[in-house]
């Protein structure tokens, strides 16, 4: 039975996505014992093509494209962010490609995630390197790949994918290619799903390449000029993408707070002031975020502010979680598999689209710029 309160759903972020959310949390627990639950079972459904649709809508450049997606993946974390992560969707790549893959790149990635409804990566994040990409160690030489990616989005299971590496030791030479289905079943690719404890939906994973052979009409940007080709770029994508995940972080503790207050019966008054607390909290977040959101959307290389969202928007749900378990009886939680997941889940946005530590740093550089000039007053 679904732990959703549709009315409350449908209060807090209108009907339009209701059947999403609704369909989300009833296959919360299914997605989180098998990530390829929806792959397997639902990609098909009339509700899972409409949503990969309007990913690539929404994935197109317009004056609102990131406050649209951050409004629309608060409200789908809010059913479940395992299973909105688990579903079929053009994702990083598809805003890659938007911002720097030629018209017959677009098309053919469009085409096979559209035919075969399949998952897609973004391959940044490496070992020894971390989500550092100004010194990723993978390395493209003549055309051929040679390199490995870790904590990387259903990489091991999905159908197509891009991937960034270097081409020299300099500042310009950030690439990004698509690795094709073909490339993804050859013997040079390794790849597998690793072991999660939490938001086992976005089903990271690890992928090795040996010497991998890349067709020039795959890699992105020929047709740019060199500072499009790379870091820039992918600085743009990374800022627009940002919102999305710190929105991701707040459906999901919003869900869980409006959970608690609709199913258990044993709140006193100071637990539903806490309850409240959190709400205000969690309201003084997204306020925030959806400012940075249409700051982006002003200027895509415009990061502090969205940086400092996501490190807010992080410490309202982990304290969500937090003041949840400090106030529930431990039974309560054990015996509901739902809240006990999405008390877990909370942590893991922690680790997406950068750390608290790397946006701090940047809200240090933007305040050495001036970006908050209300400081030197």
């Amino acid at each position: 039975m679904s732990s959703l309160d549709i009315e409350r759903a449908v209060d807090r972020y209108g009907d339009e996505q209701i059947e999403l959310i609704k369909f989300y949390r009833d296959v919360a627990l299914e997605v989180d014992c098998d990530p390829n639950y929806i792959a397997n079972n639902f990609k098909n459904s009339t509700l899972i093509q409409d949503k990969m649709m309007a990913d690539f809508k929404r994935s197109k450049k317009d004056s609102l494209s990131t406050l649209n997606r951050t409004v629309v993946s608060e409200s789908l974390a809010y059913g479940d962010c395992g299973a909105l992560l688990a579903t079929p969707s053009p994702s990083l790549s598809g805003a890659l490609l938007d911002e720097i893959g030629s018209d017959d790149q677009r098309a053919f990635f469009r085409e096979h995630v559209t035919k075969t409804s399949c998952r897609t990566f973004f391959g940044v994040t490496e070992p020894d390197r971390g989500s550092d990409a100004a010194n990723m160690e993978t390395k493209m030489r003549g055309h051929t790949l040679k390199g490995e990616k870790l904590l990387v989005g259903n990489v091991g299971t999905a159908g197509i994918g891009t991937v960034l590496f270097r081409t020299e030791d300099k500042f310009l030479d950030m690439r990004a290619a698509i690795v094709t289905p073909k490339q993804l079943s050859s013997e040079r690719v390794k790849r597998e799903s690793l072991q999660m404890f939490a938001l086992r939906g976005s089903n990271v994973g690890y992928i090795h390449f040996e010497d991998l052979p890349i067709d020039e009409d795959m890699i992105l940007g020929h047709h740019l000029r060199p500072m499009q080709q790379g870091v820039m770029s992918m600085v743009q994508v990374f800022n627009r993408f940002r919102p999305s995940v710190s929105a991701m972080a707040l459906g999901t503790a919003q869900a869980i707070v409006d959970h608690v207050e609709s199913t258990v019966d044993k709140l006193d008054f100071s637990d539903r002031r806490q309850l409240s607390l959190l709400n205000e909290e969690i309201a003084l977040a997204r306020k925030l975020n959806e400012k940075a959101a249409r700051q982006v959307d002003k200027n895509p290389f415009a990061s502090t502010m969205a940086s400092l969202a996501k490190m807010k928007c992080c410490a309202a749900a982990k304290r969500v979680s937090s003041v949840i378990n400090s106030i529930l009886e431990a039974n309560i939680i054990l015996f509901d598999p739902w809240l006990s997941k999405a008390l877990r889940d909370v942590y893991a946005f922690e680790w997406m689209e950068g750390t608290s530590n790397i946006h701090r740093n940047n809200l240090i550089t933007g305040i050495k710029r001036n970006e908050f000039p209300f400081l030197n007053q």
